[in-house]
């Protein structure tokens, strides 16, 4: 009787295993390239998830949008041509190199008004034949030492999308992305 009791145990405590490991993320000892994890999932103010990839392996990483004092908005807009140009939107730049566009765009930009570094470009997803350089400045935002990074995020800036590949300047206080599209860019830490 209380061999098979135990045995009952066993195989519920199997059968559980079995179950949990269903529902994981991703297959063990497979890395996935899923999707950044929502904040609201985290249950952190101004969190959100991306993907780091170090030696190989892909992790997890938290990163937190830069705060920063509240602005109102700022707009501008170019004509940029396939000569290539620059369009400053507030402190930040966005410099377009000769060859990235075949023909004359009416570019524009509006900085998000809220507690980002952050710009919303339009024509939205408007593409480049070469990588543009956005200059996103973080002067006035609080004091973090930790690396700056330029990130694509949702439009109303609560998730980060992509983690570009990007330069900080920490003494200038602004951080260089390489941008191939338009949406809404931010700094985060």
């Amino acid at each position: 009787m209380r061999l098979r009791s135990s045995l009952r145990s066993l195989s519920l405590s199997v059968v559980a295993a079995f179950a949990i490991l269903g529902c994981a993320a991703e297959p063990l000892g497979v890395p996935q390239n899923d999707p950044p994890v929502p904040q609201q999932l985290l249950g952190l103010d101004n969190v959100v998830g991306g993907l780091v990839s170090t030696t190989g392996q892909v992790l997890r990483a938290v990163l937190s949008l830069l705060t920063c004092p509240l602005e109102s908005s700022k707009t501008a807009a170019a004509s940029i041509g396939p000569n290539g140009g620059t369009l400053r939107v507030g402190r930040h730049l966005l410099t377009v190199p000769r060859g990235a566009l075949s023909r004359t765009v009416r570019i524009e930009g509006r900085t998000s008004g809220d507690r980002t570094a952050s710009v919303l470009f339009k024509p939205e997803g408007l593409r480049f034949s070469k990588p543009v350089t956005l200059k996103l400045d973080y002067g006035p935002c609080a004091n973090i030492r930790n690396p700056k990074k330029v990130v694509y995020v949702t439009d109303d800036g609560k998730q980060i999308l992509e983690v570009l590949r990007s330069v900080d300047y920490p003494r200038s206080e602004v951080v260089d992305g390489e941008v191939d599209h338009f949406s809404r860019y931010a700094v985060a830490w």
